[in-house]
Parts: C-alpha cells; sequence; structure tokens
C-alpha cells in the first residue's frame, strides 16, 4: 500500500467545488486542510439552519423559528438531466431515486382573477419562431457565437421580427441571473447542446429535501470516509477566512488566514482557492499583476444575484402542483415550486410551503430583508392572493453578498484555468473556464474535479487520474447536422428542425 503523502492540499473555501476537490484528493491518500470564512458547509449549494425569520407583517422576530429539522436553501434548486457530473456525485454519495422527485413539465401560473388564483397550466412547447432559432444556434460554430449576445444572435436571424421580439429566456436560462440581452450567445449554444440530448427525457430532478440534507451532509460523509478508508488526515475549520495572498519571485504562492483566535501563514504543498470571483480578486495588487495576472482578469468578470424567498403557509393551499412553475410575465422572473409535497417533514406538517427565486434581482438592491420581503410578495401576491392573508412566516433570502457568476459575451477570454501562474496555486468554481461554460452546480462539481486533477497530475502524478464526466454527447444524428452546417447551413437548419420536431413530439408523450 503507498504511504500517505507527507504534504497537505490547502482547500479555501467550503462550497460545491472545494468539498468535490477534497473528496477526489483523499481519495488519492493525500491529506487534505479546508478552511472556511462561515459556520456551515455547502456555499451557494449550502442551507440555513437558523436564518432571519420574519413574522406575517413582514418583520423581524427573533422568536420564530423553523420547523423541527427544516433548514431553509440559499435559493431552490433544480437538477437537469444534462448535469452529468452531479449525477456522478449522486451515485457515489448515495443520493437515490428516493431522495429526488422526477419531473416531466413545466407549469405557468397566470396573474389570479376577481381575487381567485388561476388553474396552473403546461408551459406551451416552444412556437416554430423559437424551434427555428434553438436549432440555427445549436449548429453555429464557436466564430458565429463567440462575440454576440443571444439578443443579438436571435435579432440577426431572418426569422426575427422587430414587432415581435424572440425570447428563449423561458426554456433554460430562467435560472441563470441573466436574460437574453446579456448572455453570452455561446454560453447559451452550448447549454442547448448539452440539454437536447436529454430533451425527451424528464426535465429536471428536485430534492425531497433541504441541499444540506440530501447532497451537502452526505458529501461531507463521504469525504470522511475515503479519508479513514485511505488512512489520511481531513481536517476542516470554520470561521478562518483568508486575509493575504502574496507571490514571491519563485513564483511560490503563499496565504494568510484569520481565525477566532490566531492569524497564520501557509505556504507548504500546493493551495486551492474555490473562493467567488468577486472575493478573489480584491487581493490583487501591483505585484500580484504581473505575478498572477488571473486575479486581475477577473475584473472583467460580472456577478448578480439570485435573490429567494421561502414563505410558509398557516394552513394547505388547495389546488396546488407537484411540479415547478412559472410566474408567468413577472418582472423579476420568479419561478417556484411547493416543496411541502416533497419533503417528507414537510409533508407531515399539512401545511403548505413555497420557494420562490427571481432571475432578474437588480432591483433588490440596497434593499433591507423587511423592504425585500414588501416589495417581492408585492408581486407574488398577484399571483397567490393568499398572500399576506395565510401567512404565516417568511424567510428571505436576498442573496446580495453571494451572486453567481454571469455569462457575459467574451467572458471566455478572462475566466481563469485552474492552474494559476503560481506553481502551486490553483483555483476552482464554476466561474473558472470549464466545458459545462453556464454558471451551475454542475459547473461548480466539474471545476472541483478538474482542479483536483490539476493538483494531482502537478504533485501526485503517480496516483490515478480523477474521473471527469464528459459533457452529454450530441446524439450522431444532430453531431451530423453541426457538421453538415460547415458546408450547406441552410440543409442543417431544415436537418436540425426536422430533429428537434420528433424530440418535442417524444418529450410531449412522455409529459
Amino acid at each position: 500500500m503507498t504511504s500517505p503523502r507527507s504534504s497537505s492540499v490547502t482547500i479555501v473555501g467550503r462550497g460545491l467545488a472545494g468539498m468535490v476537490a477534497a473528496l477526489e484528493l483523499v481519495k488519492r491518500k493525500v491529506n487534505v486542510r479546508l478552511y472556511e470564512s462561515t459556520a456551515r458547509f455547502g456555499g451557494k449549494a449550502g442551507s440555513y439552519a437558523s436564518p432571519p425569520i420574519y413574522n406575517a407583517g413582514g418583520e423581524l422576530d427573533p422568536t420564530l423559528r423553523l420547523p423541527e429539522g427544516v433548514e431553509s436553501d440559499h435559493g431552490y434548486h433544480v437538477f437537469p438531466k444534462w448535469y452529468t457530473n452531479m449525477r456522478h456525485l449522486w451515485n457515489e454519495i448515495g443520493v437515490s431515486t428516493a431522495d429526488v422527485y422526477e419531473d416531466r413539465v413545466y407549469l405557468d401560473l397566470f396573474p389570479a382573477q376577481n381575487g381567485q388564483r388561476s388553474p396552473f397550466k403546461i408551459e406551451p412547447p416552444p412556437n416554430l419562431k423559437q424551434v427555428l432559432s434553438i436549432c440555427d444556434l445549436v449548429i453555429q460554430p464557436d466564430r458565429h457565437v463567440v462575440d454576440l449576445t443571444l439578443e443579438g444572435f436571435l435579432h440577426s436571424r431572418d426569422h426575427h421580427h422587430p414587432e415581435r421580439p424572440l425570447s428563449l429566456i423561458e426554456f433554460i436560462l430562467n435560472a441563470l441571473t441573466i436574460g437574453d440581452e446579456d448572455i453570452s450567445s455561446r454560453a447559451a449554444r452550448d447549454t442547448f447542446r448539452q440539454w437536447l440530448p436529454v430533451f425527451s427525457q424528464a426535465n429536471w430532478d428536485a430534492l425531497r429535501g433541504s441541499l444540506d440534507e440530501i447532497l451537502i451532509r452526505r458529501l461531507q460523509n463521504a469525504i470522511v470516509k475515503a479519508a479513514d478508508a485511505a488512512g489520511v488526515s481531513y481536517e476542516w475549520f470554520f470561521n478562518h477566512r483568508m486575509i493575504d495572498l502574496t507571490v514571491n519571485e519563485q513564483q511560490q504562492a503563499q496565504i494568510t488566514i484569520e481565525g477566532p483566535r490566531d492569524c497564520f501563514v501557509i505556504n507548504d504543498g500546493p493551495i486551492l482557492l474555490t473562493l467567488p470571483q468577486e472575493v478573489l480578486r480584491t487581493f490583487c495588487n501591483g505585484v500580484l499583476y504581473d505575478r498572477l495576472p488571473e486575479l486581475s482578469q477577473l475584473n472583467y468578470l460580472r456577478s448578480n444575484s439570485f435573490s429567494a424567498i421561502d414563505i410558509f403557509f398557516d394552513r394547505k393551499l388547495p389546488n396546488m402542483h407537484l411540479e415547478h412553475f412559472t410566474l408567468t410575465a413577472s418582472p423579476f422572473g420568479l419561478t417556484g415550486f411547493d416543496i411541502s409535497m416533497h419533503w417528507p417533514k414537510l409533508i407531515e406538517r399539512n401545511r403548505t410551503v413555497l420557494q420562490f427565486v427571481a432571475a432578474n434581482s437588480l432591483g433588490f438592491r440596497g434593499l433591507d430583508g423587511s423592504s425585500f420581503i414588501k416589495v417581492i410578495t408585492r408581486e407574488i401576491a398577484k399571483y397567490f392572493p393568499e398572500v399576506p392573508t395565510q401567512v404565516e412566516l417568511y424567510v428571505p433570502h436576498t442573496n446580495m453578498d453571494v451572486p453567481l457568476f454571469v455569462n457575459d459575451v467574451m467572458t471566455e477570454n478572462w475566466r481563469p484555468k485552474n492552474r494559476t501562474q503560481a506553481k502551486n496555486l490553483f483555483l476552482g468554481g464554476d466561474f473558472v473556464m470549464n466545458p459545462t461554460h453556464v454558471t451551475s452546480m454542475e459547473g461548480a462539481t466539474r471545476s472541483g474535479r478538474m482542479a483536483a486533477e490539476a493538483i494531482r497530475e502537478a504533485f501526485f502524478g503517480d496516483t490515478a487520474p480523477v474521473e471527469i464526466v464528459p459533457v452529454q454527447p450530441m446524439p450522431p444524428e444532430l453531431a451530423g447536422i453541426v457538421q453538415l452546417a460547415e458546408k450547406d447551413t441552410v440543409e442543417a437548419r431544415l436537418a436540425c428542425l426536422s430533429w428537434f420536431s420528433k424530440m418535442m413530439a417524444a418529450a410531449r408523450m412522455g409529459a
């Protein structure tokens, strides 16, 4: 048996990418020390056991508590079928079919009429122009989409009409905090390319419990067990914040960590930073500008908040639906999910709990908890007249302090790689360049694996490579159509339209 490594890998940031990297490293008999600035696991993929809770009047009430054993997520999350690395992780840490709800339809909810909530309706399939747009986008080579927003690409098509603008945001972009007018058409193309191969299957899965309970806690347990099996140490430290980063003339990085009782320097072994890009770039200075240019390039990247709110009602609302739904025409891009129909601990209470997320959260900047509740529930009440008269409590998450990376045009030029120009410094997180491309938990999971592989290759080359699951492969027929587009765009459009139409028909039959 190979003896454990003498040096440790230091990971800063206990979000999904950092934890996945830790799992892969301890499996390869590498000691790991992990530092987290907060007192909980998971980062944006985690949950809050004791969040600030507001009463039915929208006022902060420290006497209120969540139901026993219930946590509040950073925002509800769904897991599309094209999340290849996430599903591989599920299998590894024991997330089973009993832990997830498999959905086949998206629902629309229109504003209430005469004080009565409208019935849920199955979201209609894309119309002909939208299908043409998707097909046209999917077949494009990089050079035709790299410098255009999705809106710019759509406006350049011959089936676009200025008085009836096209939009694709309602299909897969509603949870990206960014609209057609901003998102890179390349990022949108790559997302569709991963989604279309599984389009006829159930769209997504949702967890039957909090992210912490089903995902993060099991991941933590898997790391501990893997470290024990490998005979290596795995240590984690909460409330430890990185306050300094330097790189010497020999291109060796060192970091300074501030804990509750002391402050210390780490300069031994590989260092993996899985901090948000808006935090990382604050460490850039004149010296690092030259020695670690990755930090200054992060200034070209942008983040938007992804606000959310949990609404606990004092009774069971009638005529609710199991599936995810969109509040049609909401300026905040609001989507919702009734978790009280899925989480066992909430089912027992027989009271409705709705989670909402806002794809467009720019209007919430500067609002405190009470103001945020007032603004967002005023919009939700247009669709749910039960708000606020039947509300028990609110759990708001403005998430202004933890925004998500935005896939702007040309960000490919500035997104860093896992390996930096410092010999012992590596980066992880969904903003780091990876084949998933779009901001997502799949991107974070993949990036964590890629970071672990980069460290293994540089320092522990005698161990087995980290398995990084490829993106969903395009079906041979679609791959052939993409190749055909290099020769004949019109013929490729028609062929893609025919193929996509068959996929939609199969999806509708499945639903």
